[in-house]
């Protein structure tokens, strides 16, 4: 049996919520349709999406996707993401939050097409 992976995050309410509801770890990759280094780190993502354990939650976001453009500008704005492809880690107990629920500070993260860099980051996960 496939793992599901979520390819949809239409609201920061959601977003905000399925980090509250982590199971252990989220990873979030952003990426888009028409960008060579996102179509250069496929496989590498796509075998760890199916072969992560249960309390990895990942979430694979198409950042020209309607549905997700409110969560990929919001990153954007807080400078958790400066473009595509980016790799997002949110370990459980790592999650803060200010009083309006703003922060969400990744507990790491990688950027770039760079095969050897995204291997490493994800064996560290």
């Amino acid at each position: 049996m496939e793992k599901d992976v979520l390819v949809e995050l239409p609201s920061l309410a959601l977003f905000r919520e399925l980090l509250r509801l982590n199971p252990g770890l989220v990873v979030i990759r952003l990426t888009s349709s028409n960008c060579a280094a996102c179509r250069r780190i496929d496989p590498l993502v796509e075998s760890f999406f199916a072969s992560s354990p249960a309390h990895v939650l990942c979430v694979d976001l198409t950042v020209e996707d309607p549905a997700n453009r409110a969560v990929y500008a919001w990153l954007r704005a807080r400078r958790r993401v400066s473009g595509v492809p980016t790799l997002l880690s949110y370990a459980r107990a790592s999650v803060d939050v200010d009083d309006d629920g703003g922060w969400y500070i990744p507990t790491s993260s990688v950027s770039g097409g760079s095969v050897e860099h995204v291997s490493a980051w994800l064996r560290s996960l």
